[in-house]
């Protein structure tokens, strides 16, 4: 091989480099493989009350629903969206258990998150109350979240 030629294989080499990378930082981000929650709310989202994943939110007021926001992966729906809670009135040790039936769904455009509406959700005064929500997609991917609620009146 010759000098030029080297010369041009190895500028081809660096262009093809070159036009890889660009295209690469073009394509856009992937959505998770699996869906994911992007948040759970006491409430409506715009009050800020998270539930911390795994945590607890201790809160002075009751709310009526809670709004759980999640991703799918691309292509994908929702097979299934499932609900629970247990509380607990730690000084009597009474307690309840309620699964939900998901209802009402809803697409989010400025968080780009599907949401759906856990209701009614209302508690006793000083009655810490744990939430689990299920989300299946079609593909068959599967998240869980877990969050607690105490509510201080």
């Amino acid at each position: 091989m010759e000098r030029g030629e080297k010369a041009v294989l190895a500028l081809q080499f660096a262009l093809l480099l070159v036009v890889v990378l660009v295209i690469g930082n073009l394509l856009p981000t992937q959505l998770p493989q699996t869906p994911s929650f992007k948040g759970v709310y006491w409430g409506q989202p715009a009050n800020g009350n998270e539930i911390p994943q795994g945590g607890v939110l201790q809160v002075q007021a009751n709310a009526t629903s809670i709004f759980a926001y999640f991703q799918l992966p691309s292509s994908t729906a929702v097979s299934s969206a499932t609900a629970s809670r247990i509380c607990a009135d730690p000084l009597t040790k009474e307690g309840e258990s309620r699964a939900y039936e998901i209802v009402q769904f809803g697409y989010d455009q400025p968080s780009s998150a599907s949401y759906f509406v856990i209701s009614p959700v209302g508690q006793p005064n000083d009655w810490s109350c744990t939430y689990s929500v299920l989300v299946k997609d079609t593909l068959g991917g599967v998240t869980n979240w877990t969050g607690t609620v105490l509510l201080r009146q």
